[in-house]
């Protein structure tokens, strides 16, 4: 079962990559993700991103490219909070 530190610690690696990515909507838990209206090299991008951000945080997770372009393919809208209750389930 995730932690409260290992769900921080995701949604501050999400919160960074879509900054980065320039989608600095996100800025806590309750935020929505439209997947749609995000191109899809900066999907990939985003998953690679938080990918990389949560192994330097010593999480494993697979790479999340995929499973955010499901999201998308899917025409998904997702709650921050759903996003790292999915990724938290990866690492476990």
């Amino acid at each position: 079962m995730a932690t409260d530190s290992m769900k921080n610690a995701i949604l501050q690696c999400l919160v960074a990559e879509f900054d980065t990515q320039g989608l600095n909507h996100i800025n806590n838990a309750t935020a929505r993700i439209v997947w749609i209206d995000i191109p899809d090299d900066v999907v990939a991008k985003l998953g690679n991103g938080v990918t990389t951000c949560l192994e330097g945080k010593g999480i494993d997770v697979p790479g999340l490219a995929v499973a955010f372009q499901d999201f998308k393919d899917s025409s998904q809208v997702t709650v921050v909070s759903d996003v790292i209750t999915i990724i938290a389930a990866l690492a476990g």
